[in-house]
């Protein structure tokens, strides 16, 4: 009876095993061929060990010396890896020089314990999780057989149809907006700045007016010199030549004392 429950357990480990294997396999083959993430492409190229599922049998006889084989170990190794090696080592071909790490792996696989249902590949269907207790959680709830209240405790009228149209309010009515009524015209558009310039200009009043009566002036008093020193009637005399010529007379007086 002992030996039948090995029996039986070494089947469950092998057939994991080979699940492992499977599973992993496309992974490795990206890897190999330099896709996928770069942290794992550099794993994959720091392991060893993982390159072993990529080689032949008949390769590991020539690639793998025997200290090689010594210096294979499974820490940091994931439990799916370790079960695609030992899968990969278990072909006839491999050499008897790999005996050292198969042991490694046959003790790591032991320490695991019994497979679990997903990696046996008989995981129970995703359906089973509709029980009645928890399809009850998720189902809808039921619709209410009583009628909707408008908030008074009566009743609440249907809802109008999309395209229906109220009686127009009492400013609708006074703008002409109306069902089928004509919009009401534009208001006038305002007066442009440079014409209510130009009036304003125009017509002076008050302050404005003497403001600019004052400046008519000095504009021609000032016209009216520029004219005559271009007759030559007013000739231009600097401030500062007529100061000095002030001040010499003093000057020499001074001088001579």
């Amino acid at each position: 009876m002992e030996e039948r429950r090995r029996a039986e357990a070494e089947e469950r480990s092998q057939r994991a095993n080979e699940k492992a294997f499977h599973d992993l396999m496309p992974a490795v083959q990206r890897w190999a061929a330099g896709e996928g993430e770069v942290s794992e492409i550099k794993r994959f190229g720091r392991r060893p060990e993982l390159r072993l599922l990529t080689l032949m049998p008949s390769e590991m006889k020539h690639k793998v010396s025997s200290f090689q084989w010594t210096q294979y170990m499974t820490s940091g190794l994931q439990r799916i890896e370790v079960r695609a090696i030992a899968h990969k080592l278990r072909d006839r071909d491999v050499p008897a020089s790999a005996d050292p790490f198969r042991a490694i792996l046959k003790e790591r696989i032991l320490g695991y314990g019994e497979p679990s249902a997903a990696e046996l590949g008989t995981m129970p269907a995703f359906a089973s999780s509709s029980s009645p207790s928890q399809s009850s959680s998720f189902a809808p709830p039921p619709k209410s057989s009583q009628a909707p209240t408008n908030g008074c405790g009566g009743r609440k009228g249907p809802p109008p149809p999309p395209n229906a149209r109220g009686p127009p309010s009492q400013r609708a009515m006074l703008l002409g907006e109306t069902a089928g009524g004509p919009p009401p015209p534009p208001p006038p558009p305002p007066p442009p700045p440079a014409a209510a310039a130009s009036a304003a200009a125009a017509a002076p009043q008050g302050s404005t007016h003497a403001l600019f009566a004052a400046i008519e002036a000095r504009r021609q008093e000032s016209d009216a010199r520029a004219a005559a020193m271009e007759r030559g009637d007013l000739v231009y005399e600097d401030p500062r030549a007529a100061r000095e010529a002030a001040l010499k007379p003093g000057l020499k007086k001074r001088g001579t004392q």
